[in-house]
């Protein structure tokens, strides 16, 4: 009798012990990671579907953009894949493809590795060129390493590729972000996923009816999605053969056709999912226009407000090597090696309107930050040089009561304006 009760004891101690482990199981729901490359806030809210989910949950931010050695969509992606700053070599080299016996062959005998469904075929130029080239130290690939040795499932949809003199260019970047540490995503579609459309950029476009059917596939067999919208990009690269007629016309059905398939995705996600829209890069105006941040969305919960990173301290305001951080904070993972941070969401009703507020101070700031830098030196060296020459030749300097008073008073301008230009932000100028 007392055995069976020692043993009845020891089973509900098993039993209440595996408990918070299938609690915990069952809180984490998939990821999904949509990217929309090449847009803007205010463009995201002309699609009717993130008009609506944004009117009552999400929390947004504003992301920089920096990658290793220079700022480009292709050291974006790679700086999220590898939370840290990253570098790698040119699109023409990032070559993504679905598994094909001849690829196969080909990656294997570059990199001694076996391929996956999905491979960057020269993947040793880009992680040499990192390493070479790199000042940061970052290592490529880490969150989809992470995920795929903590046994999630990882898929990749979808290419941004475009045609130049008649021949199709990859581009496929997405991948940087979801591959692991040698090129590889374990399954997906990145090569039959586009179809010709004469009315769109470049003559083709996503196949939304397609790329449904294989998120609804992808998504139930997988952990985390990653899903590339080429569309947008396609659009912001096509646009100087465009005259604004065109360009408008053609975001229009871009924007509908990405609202039709937004809209399944959204029925299809369970409640304790997470999507991220994430636009990797600044379309090329705003960049020319020093409006180098781009919009990140993150819906989870029923909440709205915006999101923060401990690498900037600022409400709204988040670095692209945190995305990846945060993507396995969601699942419970962390790699010491990324040095980007988890997200936080601060929970504010009229988040855009404060972050697009906060965005056109930030814009400002940029404008005038070389002037206001220059004159502040140019007057301070000048002070300085003419009072030197002053005492230098004080007893021939006429009037040199007037000269002396006037050089003390630029001199005192000079320690007065950066205590200014700290006190600004406190009165919100």
């Amino acid at each position: 009798m007392r055995k069976k009760i020692v043993s009845l004891l020891l089973l509900i101690m098993i039993c209440v012990g595996l408990v918070p482990n299938y609690s915990l199981a069952a809180q984490n729901g998939k990821v999904i990671y949509i990217s929309l490359d090449r847009t803007d806030l205010d463009e995201l809210q002309k699609i009717p579907v993130l008009q609506k989910e944004l009117s009552k949950r999400g929390y947004i931010g504003l992301m920089n953009i920096k990658g290793d050695q220079g700022n480009d969509d292709k050291r974006s992606y790679a700086s999220i894949g590898a939370g840290g700053r990253a570098n790698v070599v040119n699109n023409e080299m990032i070559s993504f493809e679905n598994l094909t016996k001849e690829n196969g062959k080909l990656y294997t005998a570059s990199t001694g590795e076996k391929p996956k469904e999905i491979n960057n075929l020269f993947i040793n130029k880009s992680i040499n060129n990192n390493a070479e080239k790199g000042t940061y130290g970052s290592t490529l690939g880490l969150l989809g390493q992470t995920l795929s040795d903590n046994n999630k499932k990882v898929a990749l949809l979808g290419n941004a590729d475009v045609i130049e003199n008649g021949e199709i260019v990859k581009v496929r970047n997405l991948g940087l972000v979801s591959m692991d540490m040698s090129g590889r995503v374990e399954s997906g579609n990145v090569d039959n996923i586009n179809v010709k459309d004469y009315s769109m950029p470049f003559g083709i476009r996503t196949d939304y009816d397609n790329l449904v059917s294989e998120t609804k596939s992808y998504y139930d067999k997988n952990d985390a999605l990653f899903i590339e919208l080429g569309d947008t990009y396609r659009l912001d690269v096509y646009k100087p053969n465009l005259n604004e007629k065109t360009y408008y016309k053609m975001r229009k059905q871009i924007f509908n056709n990405i609202n039709a398939y937004l809209e399944k995705v959204f029925d299809m996600v369970s409640e304790n999912d997470t999507i991220y829209i994430v636009s990797e890069f600044p379309t090329t105006l705003d960049y020319n226009n020093k409006r180098r941040l781009s919009p990140v969305i993150k819906f989870k919960g029923n909440e709205k407000g915006l999101l923060k990173s401990a690498t900037t301290r600022r409400d709204g305001i988040i670095a692209n090597l945190d995305i990846g951080v945060d993507i396995l904070n969601e699942f419970g993972l962390k790699n010491e090696t990324m040095i980007g941070r988890v997200l936080n969401s601060v929970e504010r009703e009229d988040n855009i309107e404060f972050l697009t507020g906060e965005y056109e101070k930030i814009v400002s700031i940029n404008n005038i930050r070389a002037t206001v830098v220059n004159t502040f030196v140019g007057i301070v060296s000048a002070s300085w040089i003419i009072a030197m020459l002053a005492l230098l030749f004080k007893d021939k300097l006429p009037h040199k009561e007037k000269v002396f008073t006037i050089l003390k008073e630029l001199i005192k301008l000079g320690l007065i304006m950066p205590l200014t230009l700290l006190l600004a932000p406190i009165f919100n100028f």
